[in-house]
């Protein structure tokens, strides 16, 4: 009589527990739909919070772009730029949270995708700090970030590199004499 009630009590469970989880499962919202196919080499298809601009050089006979964020000062412009560096394996879109401060704050943020990392091309040849150095050179002369409008008053631009530190900042900071470096 007893294995009787206990199968009764059983059942009786398994068919609430059924109704409950049925319940629960139209209660949750949709996960968002994968997308339907995998990032690129370039990242595309991965957003960034800024629009991304491309900048082209050469290196060892090879044509790259290099992807940057330029970010314009929101409200007052208070006539500096800073340039944020990411380490290695992070893309420019980590700085997302300082680009907004900064810009906030009245800076311009250009913030780059190193060659081989994140939007920017991925080259043939080895990657050397030294080389990552001089194409940042290249895109702050070619983006003027000290270049003010008539009404700003400029000032040198800031380094900002990310930690663990981005040698390719300090070799940058160091090779540009209008350069200021902080980590």
């Amino acid at each position: 009589m007893i294995g009787h009630n206990l199968q009764r009590w059983l059942c009786l469970a398994a068919l609430l527990l059924l109704g409950v989880s049925a319940a629960l499962a139209e209660e949750r919202p949709a996960k968002p739909p994968l997308p339907e196919e995998p990032f690129g080499i370039g990242l595309e298809g991965f957003p960034y919070p800024y629009p991304v601009r491309m900048f082209t050089l050469s290196e060892d006979g090879e044509r790259l772009r290099m992807a940057y964020m330029d970010v314009r000062p929101k409200g007052e412009a208070n006539g500096h730029t800073g340039l944020l560096l990411h380490g290695r394996n992070f893309p420019s879109s980590y700085w997302r949270p300082t680009i907004e401060a900064l810009a906030g704050n009245g800076y311009r943020v250009v913030a780059p995708d190193q060659i081989g990392f994140g939007k920017s091309s991925k080259p043939l040849s080895d990657l050397h700090f030294d080389q990552l150095a001089r194409n940042t050179i290249a895109l702050l002369d070619e983006a003027r970030p000290g270049a003010c409008r008539q009404d700003e008053e400029c000032a040198r631009g800031g380094v900002r590199r990310h930690r663990p530190p981005a040698p390719a900042g300090g070799r940058a900071a160091v090779q540009r004499d209008d350069a200021t470096l902080s980590r």
